[in-house]
């Protein structure tokens, strides 16, 4: 199956709208403390569950948008702290390659990537590790670059992420 993110070298032709489900789970029972691998006997083996829809808009063959919202669940096998479920953060994303050249049978391409999400829902932001999210409103410009050879590819990105501060009770 064929998937795309906003951080790949596919672009969404013009007028063409495409929407998909994700799933995501992860779990961990140790974490390093510096250069201590722990153990939270208190927490147990802790899990998140994600499950989202994400959709992509070609706007022009060089300009796509991109969204993705996902529903999160927590949970910790061990002591007295609940976890939580509800909707996360709404992702919005523009995605423009002002670049693209083929050379013999290799293509180059340049990508912009200007990403903003913001929480859709009020969940606790300071009850990590179970919170759904980090609760901050955050911009993201990112610069791409690709080359692909057949059915090989390499890609060199860079990011600059720019965070809000949060309130905690």
């Amino acid at each position: 199956s064929n998937a795309q993110t906003e951080i790949d070298a596919i672009m969404m032709s013009k007028n063409r709208f495409c929407v998909g489900s994700i799933y995501q789970y992860s779990s961990w029972d140790k974490y390093w403390e510096g250069t201590n691998k722990r153990e939270n006997l208190n927490l147990g083996t802790v899990s998140t569950q994600a499950y989202g829809i994400m959709g992509n808009y070609g706007i022009t063959d060089k300009l796509n948008i991109l969204f993705n919202i996902p529903y999160v669940k927590t949970n910790a096998s061990a002591g007295t702290m609940k976890g939580q479920e509800g909707i996360q953060d709404l992702s919005l994303t523009l995605k423009y390659m002002p670049f693209e050249k083929k050379i013999k049978n290799a293509t180059y391409s340049l990508y912009t990537i200007g990403s903003y999400s913001t929480p859709v829902s009020n969940y606790a932001v300071d009850y990590l590790p179970l919170s759904l999210g980090l609760g901050s409103q955050v911009a993201t410009f990112r610069l791409m670059g690709d080359y692909q050879l057949g059915k090989f590819f390499t890609t060199l990105s860079g990011a600059y992420l720019f965070r809000s501060n949060v309130n905690i009770e």
